[in-house]
């Protein structure tokens, strides 16, 4: 995980794809520019006090160009950090894995990570936190939230358990 920090303040959170590239929701990327900075191999940013925790820049900001702000379509940015990640050995930072191309992802299990409210509308936490849960497909997720759920978005979700608001 990478927390996302804009003009001082945590804003969001973001997933290490490679050695200088963070995927995150463009609904947090419109906030970012190269002044502001990425948090890598923290677990609570409240502390300072992490060994491993450390900031590295932006150097770029690639919002999709097709996305909505309204509809969320295309919620996709990515950030180029300014220095190249060396991948320390214990895992703390490390890259996530990716799925295929063109693969059907429904009723797979998928571990979800972030930093966020734990209930709707509830406060924000400081604390990394994770949640297994089921993928459905596009078609049985709209089936059950009265549609909205377009081609390129992922559906994921148990009973009581779900995403971190306000996480990618």
């Amino acid at each position: 995980m990478a927390g996302l920090i804009a003009n001082r303040n945590f804003i969001c959170g973001g997933a290490v794809v490679a050695d200088e590239w963070v995927l995150t929701a463009a609904h947090c990327a419109v906030y970012m520019d190269t002044s502001d900075a990425v948090l890598l191999g923290d677990h609570d940013y409240s502390t300072a006090s992490e060994a491993n925790a450390y900031t590295v820049g932006i150097s770029q900001v690639v919002i999709h160009p097709r996305y909505d702000g309204n509809t969320l379509e295309n919620d996709i940015a990515l950030l180029k950090l300014s220095s190249k990640i060396t991948w320390p050995s214990d895992n703390t930072v490390a890259p996530v894995c990716l799925p295929s191309a063109g693969e059907s992802y429904g009723d797979v299990r998928a571990t979800v990570t972030g930093w966020g409210a734990q209930s709707e509308s509830g406060r924000y936490l400081p604390q990394l936190y994770e949640v297994t849960v089921t993928t459905l497909t596009n078609a049985a997720c709209n089936s059950l939230y009265d549609g909205g759920i377009l081609d390129g978005m992922i559906c994921a979700g148990d009973e009581g358990k779900d995403s971190c608001q306000v996480s990618s």
